[in-house]
Order: C-alpha cells, then sequence, then structure tokens
C-alpha cells in the first residue's frame, strides 16, 4: 500500500453500520491504519462523505499529531 503524504498507511476498508445522533441507522466506512510502527488505528467516515482526499486529509492530521507525541 502506497503511504499518504504523512506515512499513514491504509491496511483494510470496509462498510459498517452503524447510528447517528439521531438514533437512525447509518453506513459508515472504517479505514484501519498503521503510521510507521504504530497502530492498528481506525477511523469511521460517513459513506456519504467518503473521499479519497477527505480521508486523506483526516490520517495526514493525525499522523502530523502522532509524530509529535510518538516520533
Amino acid at each position: 500500500m502506497t503511504p499518504t503524504p504523512n506515512g499513514a498507511v491504509i491496511k483494510h476498508v470496509t462498510e459498517v453500520s452503524g447510528i447517528d445522533n439521531l438514533g437512525r441507522p447509518i453506513q459508515q466506512i472504517r479505514v484501519e491504519y498503521s503510521i510507521g510502527s504504530h497502530g492498528p488505528f481506525y477511523e469511521l467516515f460517513p459513506k456519504s462523505e467518503f473521499t479519497a482526499p477527505h480521508v486523506t486529509q483526516t490520517l495526514d492530521k493525525f499522523a502530523q499529531q502522532l509524530r509529535q507525541i510518538a516520533p
């Protein structure tokens, strides 16, 4: 797998069912990833918001924060 610009490597992507804040069922995309030797981590994205730029931005932001505390 190709890492994002800040080093997040996506390991697995699945579609899962969830519940929104109002108790309604929603479909989500679960992205499991690692950053260097850290992880696995995962993020949940509403299916309607699942785009490559949004996923990359979210994972890269977390990677930057992680590198500040665990280089």
